[in-house]
């Protein structure tokens, strides 16, 4: 079968073609590929399949020209996105290549094909040699953990400073080695449930006072970026790729993720940190949060409650979830030497050996490649 990749704008979600190169060699008696895929900047009349990769689309393209359209964020979750992205979704042969995992239930379910870049980028930072985090890591992993909780925050959007807020009035021996920083307001999504609605615009006017005079976002992370490489042959790498000593040091970290909203999930580098250093994440974040973590074979702290405690992650309203968050985070508390059980070794084993196999790459390839099957079956003569 032949495909043609009409490319508009280049970026990392075209990976996703090179991994299905080599899903479809791995399944071939002789390592080669049955499909011919090409890149080009114009539509092949001779191809089995014409498909359009945009990225971040902010121009309208002749879309039904095209059997297939892939729009990418640059491993982003979903409400990083464009009005075009929005406007489109309602096309049955548009989809989104995002880092957002997504319930069933999700209006965008369907659409969504998650690939976790973040996961391979934080793997190849952390375990090879032309990484200067690899031999920080080498010297942090013989640090003594404790069965103590750590809090980690990053930009303090109102989400965020709401749920903090909550837990420094129920626990504020934690807060020792915590600062609250400036608070900015929280993004929207155009793929907001009604909760997710309430929520947010109800922290924007509760707060409005502490936000309504901050930048809407901070550059000064990206510009304090390491150079990594002879000449920086290997590029830069953003100071959050390093990891701290508290995620060594401590059993439990606690932070919010950035996608907050209801049925879905964004793995980025403070989860795959704890993975790696041997700690369990507490993630602040939407409903099914831990339930999706435990579908892609991944353990949060939240494995550790007691069954009444765990229903927090079903709830759909946030300041009631966030509540019930806080009573669960008091139980960890008070029952610090769970963090001492073989229940505990068992889980973060399983993080680390799920982090270094990197299986979630197969789910992007393997949905790709019944995408591509299905196609060819519909119009094959």
């Amino acid at each position: 079968m032949k495909i043609n990749i009409n490319v508009i704008n280049d970026n990392i979600g075209l990976q996703l073609f090179d991994g299905l190169y080599a899903y479809r060699q791995s399944i071939s008696n002789d390592y080669k590929s049955d499909w011919d895929i090409r890149y080009t900047n114009s539509i092949d009349s001779t191809a089995n399949i014409n498909i359009l990769f945009d990225y971040m689309p902010t121009l309208e393209s002749p879309i039904n020209d095209y059997d297939l359209v892939f729009y990418c964020n640059g491993g982003e979750p979903i409400m990083v996105s464009s009005q075009v992205m929005q406007k489109h979704q309602q096309f049955n042969h548009v989809f989104f290549i995002t880092d957002s995992y997504l319930e069933r239930g999700h209006e965008l379910y369907k659409k969504i094909i998650f690939t976790p870049h973040n996961i391979m980028s934080c793997v190849q930072y952390w375990t090879r040699k032309f990484y200067p985090q690899y031999f920080e890591n080498s010297k942090n992993l013989k640090l003594e953990r404790k069965n103590t909780i750590a809090l980690i925050n990053g930009q303090n959007r109102t989400t965020r400073h709401y749920f903090f807020s909550l837990l420094r009035e129920q626990i504020p021996e934690l807060f020792n080695n915590f600062k609250f920083t400036t608070v900015t307001n929280t993004n929207h999504s155009f793929w907001e449930t009604s909760e997710d609605f309430i929520f947010r615009e109800s922290l924007e006017s509760e707060y409005y006072e502490l936000w309504k005079d901050q930048p809407v976002q901070d550059f000064k992370y990206y510009t304090n970026s390491v150079d990594v490489g002879i000449d920086k042959k290997f590029g830069t790498i953003p100071p959050g790729y390093f990891i701290m000593p508290l995620y060594f040091e401590n059993s439990c970290v606690v932070f919010s993720e950035t996608s907050w909203q209801n049925g879905e999930l964004t793995i980025t580098e403070k989860s795959l940190k704890c993975f790696y250093a041997g700690s369990l994440p507490f993630i602040i974040g939407g409903s099914h949060i831990n339930k999706l973590f435990n579908e892609l074979g991944f353990n949060t702290a939240w494995n550790l409650l007691p069954k009444n405690l765990q229903t927090y992650d079903q709830i759909i309203d946030h300041k009631k979830r966030y509540g019930l968050k806080v009573e669960a985070i008091k139980w960890l508390q008070n029952n610090k030497d769970i963090f001492n059980s073989n229940e505990f070794k068992d889980l973060t084993n399983q993080n680390l050996q799920m982090l270094l196999m990197a299986n979630t790459d197969t789910l992007a390839v393997k949905r790709l490649n019944n995408l591509m099957e299905s196609y060819e079956r519909r119009h094959r003569h």
